[in-house]
């Protein structure tokens, strides 16, 4: 799928992680240092280190039709597994 990506430096990590970890649907991995969130076709992925955090946003392979982009573009997408 389409990406933006984007790398920031931590001065803000102890908050972000925080503002994460009050999310309801974050999928953690074992050690809590990347995970994602994945609603109506969206990706959103991260990842913490000691220094930096990186974060991605993706849209699902599954979304290519002009109906789903009018779906997506007014908030009213739900992906079917």
């Amino acid at each position: 799928g389409q990406c933006i990506q984007r790398i920031r430096s931590c001065g803000y990590g102890a908050t972000y992680r925080n503002r994460l970890e009050a999310i309801p649907d974050v999928a953690w991995n074992k050690d809590k240092s990347r995970g994602h969130i994945t609603r109506h076709g969206l990706t959103y992925t991260f990842e913490i280190r000691q220094t930096d955090y990186s974060e991605k946003i993706s849209l699902d392979y599954r979304c290519r039709t002009l109906d789903d982009f009018l779906a997506l573009s007014d908030n009213k997408f739900i992906l079917t597994l």
